[in-house]
């Protein structure tokens, strides 16, 4: 591959052709000539062909294929308007035409590198200088709008940047490339992501959604916004269920997997940080199975596009976009579009014939032919749809910014220059500073990271009236507003499912213990288990229906079987495209065929060749070109025309030919000068970089290695063209160990004879610089050679075979990234010994790469799990801003966060950037209550960074350090770094390698300017020859006395890897040229050969290691665990104390093997939390605005324990238990009841035996003395029967005591039930035979033989039966039984007697309180009769008592707490009884035994006056 773009002629002599381009130039989309000519990139279509190589021919030139993208496709269009609308002002650019070749990327990284390369190179075929000798520096545009994609515009711009031709995209939005020192020439119209990233977080926040999902694109556009916003989303408090990955070329497989983890997801909140192309696949695989109702949040990618708004279940969505515009006229333009249009550009005669379903005439295609009816005005798709002119607007504004940067180079107040000459330089410094208003009223500039300011529209897909979905603006989001009032809603959300209220991201619920259910949306319906929601089976006449296949079958058989007998396109043998197609008449593909051998067969090899610029000629020259280079034939020219076309464009057609040197076949064709031996026509623009070790052999690997920091810096003035890169800065001798060991291991493999026998192995080995730019510069020179001056003397092919096969290198990742996207595209292999980036492994951006070292994806899992492992939950981290550093920690991040980590701060800088950023980052270290600091740096920031803290030493930390510097011995010096722990690849012994190193003079030193300058700077002298104001060496200097990283051997962790991966490709080379006896050293190979053998490699070194490559070429991860200790002579050393092995099983991943000596020689874990651990009995309460590892310790609540540390929630106890007072376990709550043992049970028991006792006591009186008239006057018969049951009533107020059962609770209330009323009806009685007795004195009364003794029995068993009857009833319907009352109190179990039936026990009282009231009148109505006789004045106030007891007893007993209710109880029985045996009994006793004089019948009778007591 020869690169055009650093050639340049040594000879001016005219009409010299020399060589030509590999490859063929892809054709522009859309052109237009002018005085100055705009490129233009958009991804119209989906994908490239793809291909399978069989490495017996060159590759297939790139092709696009795929559907279309109809939104590009107007970008396109509208970059070709707004070119017309200045072309026709007369204020800018006035006299000046502006071209535009505007071209299809494809969506994929090679075509955009090759359309790069022709962006600066041009689109001629052959290198024909008839001008001057620098016509080949010109770039052959000056500038560009484009890519939509940050993969593709990441591409170009770092390929464009080195010449200065600056890109402004409207679309692409990675954060990354607001980095000026990767990016200089990049531009944009559109906002970074870094912005949209944090307004989504924030957006997140406003809404109080907690608990989202996260799916992301697998591109750079993906992956880095999402990294963004995870960040953001961290900060803000809120949770990622999950975080899932996908790109659109991936297997099906893969896509499915993604859809079935958001349908399960509990996450009703979805963030989609994906590119359309995903966004389609996405939702057509979850109609397929549609999930629960999800809130979509769009990235601007995707929102904005009105092809979405097909999808329903997208209603609802929310996401920020660029805002909308007016463009007058654009609509116009778009629609001005007619057949004969559409046929002059392919990609607008596909886009007729896709969006019309016929074939334009002359074009290929199975569909009708179009007869123009068609009407563009009625279609409705993304083309046409000027609405929400977003994007369309960011392309208007970056063409209008190149026009203006233009202007202000070749125009002055007056007029401008067409005629003027300037450099793409020039065009970039005018950029920066471009200020202006469009028409339209829209503000563009640059701010220095070429960025504009960040506006967004806050977008939300709303149903219309019409039921058709539509984007509407809701709110702002303006990053130039004061700090909190960026965001703004301007009008209500419509939500998913047509809510108006904020959805809830938790809303349904389907856990245990819910207090609610939910009702299902209307297009879903509960499951069996009523526990989720699934989606109603939808039936209709489906594709997968054996009827609907059988229909299908018969409409396509009739429709689309067309036989051509005329459609020669070679396109057409496509069956893939186009399976329904037949034809008569051979393809082109023959035809082209045909005429290279008839060329050759008369022996011209130097010929013209001209074509219709349709599809006939195109793909028919394309076939004839290609089958002409296979037979050795030159073109001279290859010109296009079409009948259409102004004449201008035929008369340069027909100028060509007239001044051509090829002529017929009558023995006048000239022989090509690039055939022509010895001819040199051409050489190298710069000066090919010089390799710092280097030996022919057979075959010869290349090397590179970052050897020293930097690259000598240069301010560009655009009057001469820029010098050469040329390293500087302090020198990395352990890279230069590296470079040596590589040497080392190419003698110790040339010097076996089991290895490539017979084969000499040369060397290549550079420095890099650690700069992308020499590494770009190197990849060229690896795939061309470093020849200065073009000369084949075998073949016109010669030009195409690569300098190398194969290179070791290189040690930083974004250099392998950069030098691995150029060389792989030659299929040259790279297999790097210390690039750990993580995204170097996918294939598809990376097929040529391989490494020996393990991807930084095990290693920021293994970081993760050793922060876990030693309980560290509050750390710091610091990172490089580059690829290794960003992308690392990316990944240790999201470990981290899975794994329950908190982050307080996450610094980045990089060791260009100014001495304030880097203080900056050392005052957050410094100020940093984390004492534990996760650094993902390479050594140059390492370095700058211990520095730096050295000055103002910070409290003491504990550094974890990732691979790029922890194994490195330069940082021993310093002492903070004392307890350091980290993972490096394990070490090794390599016999021979100290004394290859070692063996080293200052004549040797001064061979290669890597040594002399190692040999100067390590022993401060000046070699003979060099440069320095140092003392002269004088060859004192023993390099055996050294200690630096270049003579330490100890830790061969690196070095091992460089040794492996030499030994590799030594082994693929072998596995190539090799046979099982011999190997063949004039063997011809290409580089995709040794690829594919690398694939393959699996052999052990004479070390003893294992060297193979997975299938993203990399090696099984194993890891030692590092830890800087103190030895017994003081100095700091490197320590294995531990190991990490991913090929182990799951959960052993990870071993210690000694201990650890920690940040200041402890041997404890350091701590470094938040917030101390929550102690049992406490629960984590996250402190509002941090992350979830600072928390307070709020004590549980009543009720509640929590019996283990740092318990995010409380539990509440059984309700038979309660916490103990440290709230840490439940113990069994006290069971409560009125026991025997109590003091109160013990005082009530001794009344209730007195209160039974002088009940006996009274009947034994009233027996002793029942002949007594006072005896017999007072019915003795139910006077002994009212003792008895007052006996009764005391002793039943002890079946109230003692723990409640089944039997004691029916037993109490029957038991004082019947008995109280057995002792009111003997009252009663007593109180009716007084009246009855006064009333049966009276002249004619007979009452008492109605109330005799009989009677008076009898009564007395009928009131009794009665309340037997009621607790019979009670207790057979709901009895009491035995019942522990948890609700009275929190702390206790009260045991009681639960009543069954209240009715029953209020239905006994009120009996007793009838029978007591009736008692009560009678005794009232008696109470005048005569006193000596009358007992009714007793009986009325021991009812009196009686009533006053039970009537307060009601409100105690209600109101009384626990035992009490039993006591109370007790109390009123034992109050009522000794009531009524007071007074009733009491006045008759004292008679009986102290007045036994008024114990006549006299008394009795009246006739003695009585006496009061």
């Amino acid at each position: 591959m020869l690169w055009l773009t650093g050639l340049r002629p040594t000879s001016c002599e005219p009409d010299l052709v020399s060589c030509r381009l590999w490859a063929e130039p892809q054709m522009p989309g859309l052109y237009m000539d002018g005085d100055f000519v705009i490129g233009g990139t958009f991804p119209i279509h989906y994908y490239t062909r793809s291909e399978q190589n069989t490495y017996t021919r060159p590759p297939l030139q790139l092709q696009c294929s795929g559907s279309m993208n109809f939104r590009e496709l107007r970008f396109a269009c509208a970059m070709k308007f707004t070119i017309h609308e200045i072309n026709n002002r007369t204020d800018l650019l006035p006299g000046i035409t502006l071209g535009y070749q505007i071209h299809d990327s494809c969506s994929e990284v090679a075509m955009a590198l090759k359309l790069a390369f022709q962006f600066a190179n041009g689109m001629e075929p052959f290198y024909n200088d008839t001008d001057s000798c620098s016509k080949s520096v010109a770039a052959a545009v000056p500038a560009l709008v484009g890519d939509s994609y940050s993969i593709s515009s990441i591409t170009m711009t770092r390929m464009l940047g080195l010449f200065g031709i600056p890109q402004v995209s409207p679309f692409a939005t990675c954060a990354c490339l607001s980095d000026k020192r990767q990016y200089p020439a990049f531009f944009r119209t559109v906002p970074s992501d870094y912005h949209q990233a944090a307004a989504l977080a924030k957006l997140v926040k406003y809404f109080g959604w907690t608990w989202i999902g996260a799916v992301r694109s697998d591109s750079v556009y993906g992956n880095t916004g999402m990294a963004s916003f995870l960040m953001a989303a961290q900060e803000e408090g809120i949770c990622v269920e999950y975080s899932e990955v996908f790109y659109r070329t991936e297997p099906r497989s893969k896509l499915e997997r993604v859809a079935n983890v958001i349908r399960r997801s509990t996450a009703r909140v979805l963030v989609a940080f994906l590119q359309e192309a995903e966004v389609r696949l996405l939702l057509e695989e979850l109609a397929r199975q549609p999930p629960p109702p999800l809130q979509w949040i769009g990235s601007d990618a995707w929102i904005t596009d009105p092809e979405f708004l097909r999808f329903n279940m997208c209603a609802g969505a929310i996401g920020f976009g660029v805002p909308r515009s007016v463009i007058p006229g654009l609509r116009e333009f778009l629609l001005d579009l007619s057949p004969e249009q559409a046929l002059k550009s392919p990609l607008l005669t596909e886009f007729w014939e896709s969006s019309f379903n016929c074939s334009l005439k002359g074009s290929s295609g199975g569909a009708r032919e179009c007869d123009g009816s068609e009407d563009i005005r009625a279609l409705q798709n993304p083309y046409t749809d000027t609405s929400q002119l977003r994007i369309t607007n960011m392309v208007y504004k970056a063409t209008y910014a190149i026009a203006h940067a233009i202007h202000g180079v070749i125009c002055n107040d007056t007029q401008c220059d067409k005629s003027a000459k300037f450099t793409p330089w020039q065009i970039l410094d005018q950029l920066k500073t471009v200020n202006f208003t469009t028409k339209t009223g829209y503000q563009v500039s640059f701010d220095a990271n070429g960025d504009p300011v960040a506006v967004y529209e806050l977008i939300n897909y709303q149903f219309k009236k019409d039921g058709v979905l539509g984007v509407i603006t809701v709110g702002q989001y303006d990053t130039s507003r004061p700090k909190g009032q960026e965001f703004s809603v301007s009008r209500p959300i419509i939500w998913l499912g047509g809510q108006t209220e904020k959805y809830d991201s938790q809303y349904l619920s389907n856990v245990s213990d819910s207090l609610n259910c939910v009702g299902c949306p209307p297009e879903f319906w509960p499951n069996t288990q009523q526990d989720s929601c699934v989606p109603k089976p939808v039936e209709f006449l489906s594709w997968d229906d054996t009827l609907s296949i059988i229909l299908t079958v018969f409409s396509i058989s009739g429709a689309f079987i067309a036989v051509s007998h005329y459609a020669t396109c070679a396109c057409l043998s496509d069956k893939r495209q186009y399976p329904a197609f037949l034809r008569t008449v051979p393809g082109d593909h023959h035809q082209a065929a045909a005429l290279a051998k008839t060329v050759k067969h008369f022996r011209w090899t130097w010929i013209g060749a001209v074509r219709s610029d349709t599809d006939y000629g195109n793909y028919g020259m394309a076939s004839f070109l290609k089958a002409a280079q296979e037979e050795g034939i030159c073109v001279e020219y290859s010109e296009s025309y079409y009948r259409t076309e102004p004449r201008s464009k035929l008369e340069r057609v027909a100028n060509v030919i007239r001044r051509s040197t090829a002529r017929d076949a009558e023995g006048m064709a000239t022989i090509p000068a690039a055939c022509e031996p010895d001819l040199v026509s051409c050489r190298l623009w710069a000066e090919p970089q010089v390799p710092g070790f280097y030996t022919d052999g057979d075959f010869v690997i290349g090397g590179t290695f970052p050897i020293h920091y930097y690259m000598r810096s240069e301010q560009n003035t655009y009057t001469r063209p820029p010098l050469q890169l040329q390293c500087s800065g302090s020198m990395n001798f352990r890279e230069l160990r590296f470079a040596r060991a590589m040497k080392f291991t190419i003698h110790e493999i040339n010097n076996r004879t089991d290895l490539l026998p017979g084969i000499t192995l040369g060397y290549q080995i550079y420095d890099s610089c650690a700069e992308v730019a020499m590494a770009l510069k190197l990849a060229f020179q690896f795939a061309n050679g470093m020849e200065p001056f073009f000369n084949d003397t075998d073949s016109c092919s010669k030009s195409a075979a690569a300098a190398v096969p194969a290179l070791v290198g290189d040690s930083y990742s974004i250099s392998s990234i950069t030098m691995t996207r150029m060389l792989g595209l030659f299929g040259i292999p790279q297999v790097s010994p210390f690039a750990t980036c993580a995204c170097l492994s996918d294939k598809r951006q990376y097929p040529a790469f391989f490494r020996t070292v393990p991807s930084d994806y095990h290693q920021a899992a293994a970081l993760a799990k050793l922060v876990k492992y030693f309980g560290w939950t509050w750390i710091g981290a610091v990172r490089s801003d580059s690829v290794y550093g960003n992308t690392g920690m990316a990944s240790f991040l999201k470990a981290a966060q899975e794994e329950g980590i908190c982050v307080e701060y996450s610094e980045v800088f990089y060791r260009t950037e100014p001495r304030s950023k880097l203080e900056r980052v050392a005052n957050v270290i410094c100020r940093s209550t984390a004492r534990v600091l996760v650094a993902f740096l390479h050594e140059g920031e390492v370095r700058l960074l211990l520095e730096e803290l050295a000055r103002q030493p910070p409290p003491p930390l504990q550094w974890i350090g990732s691979d790029a510097w922890i194994v490195d011995p330069e940082f021993l010096r310093f002492n903070m770094c004392a307890g350091a722990i980290g993972f490096g690849v394990p070490r090794s012994v390599i016999p021979g390698l100290r004394e290859f190193l070692l063996d080293l003079s200052p004549e040797q030193a001064l061979k290669s300017p890597l040594l002399t300058e190692f040999w100067e700077s390590s022993f401060s002298c000046s070699l003979k020859g060099s440069s320095g104001g140092a003392r002269k060496c004088d060859g004192s200097e023993d390099i055996r006395a050294l200690q630096n990283p270049y003579t330490d051997t100890s830790q061969l962790r690196i070095t091992n890897m460089v040794y492996k991966a030499t030994y590799a490709i030594a082994h693929a080379i072998h596995g190539v040229i090799c046979n099982d006896t011999q190997c063949d050293k004039s063997a011809k190979f290409t580089p995709w050969q040794i690829l594919d053998q690398l694939k393959t490699v699996n052999f052990t070194t004479k070390t003893g290691y294992q060297v193979s490559f997975d299938s993203n070429g990399d090696p099984v991860a194993v890891y030692e665990l590092i830890n800087y200790q103190f030895k017994k002579d003081g100095a700091l050393g490197v320590i294995t104390v531990g190991h990490y092995d991913t090929s182990r099983p799951i959960g052993q991943e990870f071993s210690m093997s000694r201990p650890i000596i920690w940040v200041g020689g402890q041997t404890e874990v350091p701590r470094s939390v938040c917030s101390e651990s929550c102690p049992p009995g406490t629960r984590k309460a996250v402190q509002k605005g941090k992350p979830v590892c600072c928390y307070d310790c709020i004590p549980c609540a009543e009720g509640e324990i929590s019996n283990k540390t740092d318990s995010l929630n409380c539990m509440r106890c059984p309700p038979e238990f309660w916490p103990n007072t440290q709230q840490d376990s439940c113990l069994p709550k006290p069971v409560e009841f009125l026991s025997w043992d109590d003091t109160l049970s013990i005082i009530l028991t001794a009344f209730s035996i007195t209160g039974a006792f002088i009940a006996l006591c009274v009947i034994a009186v009233f027996y002793k003395h029942r002949a007594s008239p006072i005896v017999r006057a007072n019915n003795s018969e139910l006077s002994f029967l009212l003792l008895f049951s007052l006996t009764l009533c005391f002793l039943c107020s002890l079946t109230f005591i003692g723990q409640p059962s089944e039997w004691s609770c029916m037993l109490r209330h029957t038991a004082f039930g019947i008995t109280f009323v057995l002792c009111i009806s003997c009252v009663l009685g007593k109180t009716i035979v007084v009246l009855m007795a006064f009333r049966a004195t009276l002249p004619g009364s007979n009452a008492m033989k109605w109330f005799g003794p009989p009677q008076q029995r009898l009564s007395v068993l009928t009131f009794t039966l009665i309340q037997v009857v009621i607790c019979v009833v009670w207790l057979t319907i709901s009895p009491p039984f035995p019942f522990k009352n948890l609700k009275q109190y929190k702390e206790r179990i009260i045991l009681e007697c639960e009543l069954g039936s209240a009715i029953g026990f209020w239905a006994v009282l009120g009996y007793i309180g009838f029978l007591a009231l009736l008692c009560f009148i009678f005794a009232f109505l008696a109470r005048k009769l005569p006193d000596n006789f009358n007992e009714a004045k007793f009986i009325t106030f021991s009812m009196l008592i009686f009533c006053a007891v039970w009537i307060t007893f009601i409100p105690a007993y209600v109101s009384s707490p626990g035992k009490f209710t039993v006591a109370v109880e007790i109390f009123a029985t034992l109050a009522s009884s000794f009531g009524l045996i007071t007074c009733i009994f009491a006045p008759k006793c004292f008679i009986i035994m102290f007045r036994p004089e008024q114990n006549t019948k006299k008394h009795i009778m009246g006739k003695v006056p009585s006496k009061s007591l």
